[in-house]
C-alpha cells in the first residue's frame, strides 16, 4: 500500500517480508475459515479480538486483519467498526469460491 506522493518500490527486504506476511495471513485465514466451516466457531457468536488471534497466531495484528478481510470477503464474518467481528453461517453465503475452499480444506 502506498504511501501517497512520493511512495518509494519495496526493496528486495520488503518483498520478501511481504511474501512472509502473505503467508502467514493465508495460514491464519484458513485456520479461522476451516473453525467457522467445521462449526467449531459458531454462527452469530463474536470472533475471538484481533489481539487474541494474533497471539494465539504468532502473527502480527496486521496479519489478523488482512485475513479477517479476506474471511469477510468469502462472507464467512461480520465487520462493523466499533463493535466484535462476528461469524456468519457458512450456509448463507453466496461467494462460490467457498465452495472451493471447503473442498481445499477438506480432511
Amino acid at each position: 500500500m502506498g504511501e501517497g506522493n512520493g511512495a518509494l518500490p519495496r526493496d528486495a527486504a520488503g518483498s520478501e517480508e511481504t511474501a512472509e506476511r502473505e503467508h502467514a495471513s493465508d495460514r491464519v485465514f484458513r485456520a479461522i475459515a476451516a473453525a467457522i466451516l467445521n462449526r467449531e466457531l459458531t454462527p452469530e457468536a463474536p470472533l475471538p479480538p484481533e489481539r487474541e488471534l494474533s497471539d494465539r497466531f504468532g502473527v502480527s495484528r496486521i496479519v489478523v486483519r488482512e485475513a479477517i478481510h479476506r474471511l469477510k470477503e468469502y462472507e464467512l464474518v461480520r465487520v462493523r467498526q466499533g463493535s466484535p467481528t462476528m461469524v456468519l453461517d457458512p450456509d448463507r453465503a453466496t461467494d462460490m469460491r467457498l465452495l472451493g475452499l471447503e473442498i481445499e480444506l477438506m480432511p
